[in-house]
């Protein structure tokens, strides 16, 4: 499936194709994840780039408040 193939319409759900819940979740954070993951609940610095993974992973949630994975990170 290609990404670029994917239409939202404005509830945020697909429109060319079925989401299943699977595809919005299903990342295993790794050991480091889970400590920058515990270090920013703290409200600690963990950089930017370290936060848009987070985010990117759907550990912390987006600018909108929903935790998302991308696709890079969903289970096929």
């Amino acid at each position: 499936m290609n990404h670029r193939t994917r239409r939202k319409t404005k509830g945020g759900s697909c429109s060319a194709i079925q989401c299943s819940p699977t595809q919005l979740g299903g990342y295993r954070p790794t050991k480091r994840n889970l400590h920058y993951l515990k270090l920013w609940k703290q409200g600690k610095s963990i950089g930017f780039t370290m936060t848009s993974s987070l985010k990117a992973k759907g550990l912390i949630p987006r600018a909108n408040g929903k935790k998302r994975v991308s696709i890079k990170y969903r289970k096929n």
